[in-house]
């Protein structure tokens, strides 16, 4: 088979941000806040053992078997009933602890789901009347688990929410927002710090340049963090490939995704300077 020996590159990048930034507020029904969310992405990972994947955070059982973060109370002072939200899955029934101050809240065996992973009432637990103040430190630590010894569970889990459970706490959390149809949030900051240098631009093309087989496009740009929020790296920035035959007859446009350092899925970086398009040319030339 010949080789594909000319192949012309061309990329763009583009932030584009999204329109609704506004504030969290508080919903009400029934004269009753909703509950407070704490995402699990704005729980800090770095050293924790967890990366990111989805909105969930999770433990890669490879390299880790267990996984502790901490992040401080963001809400107003008050009792609230604490529910872990945890993602079943088939491998495995991970276990999960919550902590306040070094005091633990619960244990939790999240029951084994028939899907890969699987998110729903089932696989929640909920801690009745917690006492919580402003900067109290809470931790979330799970555990990895197996069925077989052979595949595991990641621990995965989606977030912490709080209902208040008495009339002062309700009007407590009432007072940090008012509108309509959203439910407060902890927030992660903008970008995950230190920051790194941008790449130096360079592109780097590997894999076998024949007909059909795939040719991998490795831009060094921007540095990007996968938790960060302002600018996301997968939903404000945008990297399109075209590719181009050497006779001008054929001409494709491909999307790229940021790719951390180039071998997460080796090193399980969450930050990098990697920028990637994948293309299975039609035609040698």
């Amino acid at each position: 088979m010949k080789h594909a020996t000319t192949l012309l590159f061309l990329f763009s990048l583009a932030l584009a941000y999204a329109a609704d930034r506004s504030a969290p507020a508080t919903r009400k029904a029934s004269g009753r806040s909703t509950s407070l969310r704490m995402p699990a992405t704005s729980f800090p990972i770095t050293g924790s053992g967890y990366y990111v994947n989805r909105n969930w955070l999770a433990i890669n059982p490879n390299t880790h078997k267990r996984a502790k973060t901490s992040a401080p109370f963001p809400f107003p002072s008050g009792r609230y009933d604490l529910t872990l939200h945890a993602v079943g899955e088939e491998d495995g029934r991970a276990n999960y602890e919550v902590r306040v101050n070094d005091t633990s809240v619960g244990k939790f065996e999240c029951p084994l789901s028939k899907k890969q992973f699987e998110e729903g009432p089932r696989f929640t637990t909920v801690w009745r009347d917690v006492e919580l103040n402003p900067g109290d430190v809470i931790d979330v630590i799970s555990t990895v688990a197996s069925e077989d010894g052979k595949e595991f569970s990641r621990a995965r889990w989606s977030a912490l929410s709080f209902s208040p459970t008495d009339s002062k706490t309700r009007k407590s959390v009432a007072s940090i927002g008012s509108q309509p149809g959203k439910t407060p949030e902890a927030k992660a900051p903008p970008l995950v710090m230190p920051r790194k240098p941008d790449g130096n631009g360079s592109v780097h093309v590997s894999g076998e340049l024949k007909q059909w087989h795939k040719v991998t496009v490795t831009l060094d740009g921007p540095y990007a963090h996968e938790r960060d929020n302002d600018p996301n790296p997968f939903t404000d920035y945008r990297m399109t490939a075209t590719f181009t035959h050497a006779d001008g007859s054929h001409s494709y446009s491909v999307p790229g995704h940021f790719a951390a350092d180039g071998d997460a899925s080796n090193t399980s970086a969450s930050d990098g300077t990697k920028w990637r398009a994948h293309f299975a040319p039609d035609k040698t030339g």
